[in-house]
């Protein structure tokens, strides 16, 4: 959904710098996105629970501090309407029964990150 005609975009990984960089290579492409990141899984959900109307697309890495990203995907399906949710993560462990729509190994280039998030959300409001 748009808030201030801006989709907002979620972004969790305990890496604050990759968060950054992610946030600003998305909003320099796509200006019409807002970014909001978290590195800990317990912050992000507490957001979520406040402002899950306004976030169209969550991407998690799995390694989060206080909670992991299988965890905190399991409760956003099970709770709320995201239109998009999946992992960009190093890590290989997802759980087989968590339901998500994207998964994407990094490492993963600036324009690419990008390029990932415009795809997954232009499939929702074509």
């Amino acid at each position: 959904m748009k808030n201030n005609n801006k989709y907002k975009i979620m972004l969790l990984n305990m890496n604050s710098m990759l968060n950054h960089i992610h946030k600003y290579s998305i909003e320099n492409a796509h200006p019409e996105y807002d970014v909001i990141m978290f590195d800990n899984g317990f912050s992000g959900l507490e957001y979520i629970q406040k402002h899950h109307n306004d976030i169209k697309l969550v991407a998690t890495d799995i390694e989060l501090k206080g909670m992991d990203g299988n965890k905190l995907v399991d409760i956003i399906n099970s709770n709320f309407e995201i239109s998009t949710v999946g992992f960009i993560t190093k890590h290989n462990e997802i759980n087989i029964s968590t339901k998500y729509d994207f998964y994407r190994h990094l490492p993963i280039s600036v324009s690419g990150m990008a390029n990932l998030i415009d795809i997954h959300i232009k499939k929702d409001i074509i």
